[in-house]
């Protein structure tokens, strides 16, 4: 089925992994020409080359640390200058290791707001500007189950998730009379390369992707690691045991999800209203 999605332009965050990849690849399958970026040069051009092979569209591929405002104002720049514009980010780069609260240290804590909250922010304060001279967009930022969930291990994944939704909504109100949709997103568990390496997940994607839980480490009692399989590497990534309605058992309602967020919204289909939260 034509979702109307073909020739728009996104980028997305840490997309030479797990969800990002997901991601990437769906969008790709929709006729969407697509950007990624992760600090992982090469993981992310494999990540480009198989896309490519897949769907047969080219991916741009650029190398960008989230934690450098320089990095995400050239990253912008040049989805625009190749692609001719922007109309989709998703926000999905995450840096964070598992850690009891007292065992996380300053350090960890800084590195996961750096590059989640303030990269999240970054991102959208470069791609709005662009998608208003386009008469709208959509952004779609990450967030994790640790926003509404206490973990012993998910200290950090709780602060800064907690952050991206209220981030959303208050952007959400702003950018709406600009005809830009965003949408905070908070996947349950799901299986991913980075969540297969150990029962830990310390392994978060390293801003090349989501390993482990949509929200924080893997289930550190659990041989798997808690976390819930999908139906080959070609399949969009599922939600596991997620808020309202988000259940697992459809493996393919994590990108039902995301599409929805995109074309709810003038300048993509007909329905709705310029700007909107959903966390």
């Amino acid at each position: 089925m034509d979702v109307g999605l073909a020739g728009k332009v996104a980028l997305v965050t840490g997309g030479s992994k797990g969800i990002g990849q997901a991601t990437a690849l769906a969008l790709a399958r929709e006729g969407v020409q697509v950007a990624i970026c992760a600090r992982g040069v090469e993981a992310l051009q494999q990540t480009a080359n198989d896309i490519q092979a897949k769907t047969g569209h080219k991916v741009l591929a650029v190398r960008a640390d989230m934690t450098s405002l320089e990095d995400i104002q050239r990253l912008v720049a040049t989805t625009v200058q190749e692609l001719g514009g922007l109309d989709i980010l998703v926000n999905n780069a995450v840096n964070s290791i598992p850690g009891t609260f007292l065992e996380l240290p300053d350090e960890a804590w800084v590195n996961h707001i750096n590059v989640k909250i303030l990269g999240y922010v970054r991102c959208a304060r470069e791609a709005i500007p662009h998608m208003i001279r386009r008469g709208g967009g959509r952004i779609i930022n990450i967030g994790g189950m640790a926003a509404r969930q206490v973990g012993h291990l998910t200290n950090s994944n709780g602060v800064t998730n907690a952050a991206v939704a209220n981030i959303t909504k208050n952007l959400a109100d702003q950018v709406a009379p600009h005809h830009i949709l965003v949408n905070c997103i908070h996947p349950g568990t799901t299986r991913t390369p980075g969540g297969d390496s150990g029962a830990t997940g310390a392994g978060h994607g390293g801003q090349s992707g989501r390993g482990g839980t949509g929200g924080g480490p893997a289930h550190p009692h659990r041989p798997d690691g808690g976390a819930r399989r999908h139906r080959g590497p070609d399949s969009v990534l599922g939600l596991g045991p997620g808020e309202r309605h988000h259940r697992a058992g459809d493996r393919r309602r994590w990108w039902r999800r995301t599409r929805h967020c995109l074309l709810n919204g003038p300048g993509f289909s007909s329905s709705g209203n310029g700007g909107h939260s959903h966390d």
